[in-house]
């Protein structure tokens, strides 16, 4: 595997994590690697207006594939079926398909969860963040998730988890809220802080809108493809392997 990336024209990563650890797992340092961004699909001039609560009631999207063993959505619904986050005026929207979906629809089930739908995949990103206040991602791994660039471009702050490179681009306490694990007491932990907050979940979300878009380009894609064609034209053995293009 070392000697795959070591002999590439070039390796490209979503996040300084996914290099470092990469690196790490093949014992060596790749001078011919940087770091890329996803496309996303919240290509907006500036954050959506923010939904005011109706009643009180704070609505937070779970945005993500329904596969438990990545993104840990089955963590966040034993931390929901504490008596505090039942008693409380919050709803959670896990959006999205997965091979866990009927799972975790019976875990809601046996939990007694009343706080909680599965209102599926969603084609338009941005009618999640017309009526939702903010995101929420247990995930366990992640490479740089998309949903949560999509959730800060939209002015929607994220409860998180500092896995993969999340913590790249969201500022604890002040773009989102970061857990310092995919585990329930950081989980809950980091919903409890974000729920006190909740009446500037409007402020930090502008925040988090203002920093994603000064890290992610409109159109990553369009950079990634013109990297591609500028090495297409190089052939593989131009360079050695310290200044390999």
């Amino acid at each position: 595997m070392r000697d795959v990336y070591a002999q590439a024209k070039y390796c490209f990563f979503v996040s300084k994590h996914n290099l470092s650890l990469t690196e790490a797992q093949i014992g060596y340092s790749l001078t011919n690697a940087e770091v890329v961004r996803n496309p996303h699909r919240a290509i907006i001039p500036e954050a959506l207006p923010y939904p005011q609560p109706e009643n009180d009631y704070f609505k937070i999207a779970c945005v993500g594939r329904l596969w438990i063993l990545d993104k840990g959505q089955d963590v966040l619904l034993r931390v929901l079926a504490e008596d505090k986050w039942q008693n409380r005026n919050l709803h959670i929207s896990f959006f999205g398909q997965g091979v866990d979906r009927d799972g975790l629809i019976d875990m809601t089930k046996l939990l007694g969860l009343k706080n909680v739908s599965f209102p599926g995949f969603v084609e338009n990103i941005l009618d999640i963040w017309h009526d939702h206040h903010a995101l929420i991602m247990p995930s366990r791994a992640e490479g740089l998730p998309i949903a949560l660039v999509e959730a800060m471009m939209c002015g929607r702050p994220g409860i998180v988890t500092d896995v993969g490179g999340i913590s790249e681009v969201v500022e604890d306490d002040l773009t989102g809220f970061i857990a310092k694990g995919a585990f329930f007491a950081a989980i809950d932990e980091a919903l409890e802080r974000a729920w006190q907050r909740r009446y500037e979940w409007e402020y930090i979300g502008k925040e988090a809108s203002i920093s994603i878009r000064e890290l992610i380009p409109p159109h990553p894609e369009q950079i990634f493809a013109d990297k591609l064609l500028q090495l297409s034209t190089l052939p593989v053995n131009s360079a050695s392997m310290g200044d390999r293009m």
